[in-house]
């Protein structure tokens, strides 16, 4: 595997070694990300909640508060 290979599937676990799996926490697209390395197989999670996602729940918060 190298950084110029198809970025991998997320939130599943998928076959590869423990020299793939390094290379892989190391790419900057998997800086924030959450991974795990167990039997031969790596796993990589990805925050579900991006900074949109924030700003659409804090602008109804916003809107909710009394006056």
């Amino acid at each position: 595997m190298n950084q110029t290979q198809t970025q991998l599937p997320t939130d599943t676990w998928v076959t590869a070694t423990w020299q793939e799996y390094i290379q892989t926490i190391q790419d900057p697209t998997y800086e924030k990300a959450k991974s795990y390395y167990n039997n031969g197989k790596l796993r990589i999670e990805m925050s579900p909640v991006g900074s949109d996602h924030a700003n659409d729940h804090s602008d109804g918060f916003c809107l909710a508060l009394p006056k």
